[in-house]
């Protein structure tokens, strides 16, 4: 699926450049979705790793 709008999307018009040079080009909606999705699965990996009791009983090590 093509992106129509935000940073993400496929081709870029000159009203998009005229957008980054002001800074006011932002992500469409779905794209934050999408990036907040990815960075708290990311996170969880990184924490499994480090810390794989919190992941295994998060009751167990929340309050320490």
């Amino acid at each position: 699926m093509a992106l129509a709008e935000g940073v993400m999307k496929v081709r870029w018009v000159a009203s998009d450049f005229e957008a980054m040079a002001s800074k006011t080009l932002r992500f469409a909606p779905e794209d934050v979705v999408s990036i907040n999705a990815g960075l708290k699965a990311r996170n969880a990996a990184v924490m499994a790793a480090i810390r794989p009791e919190a992941v295994s009983d998060p009751i167990r090590t929340h309050g320490k």
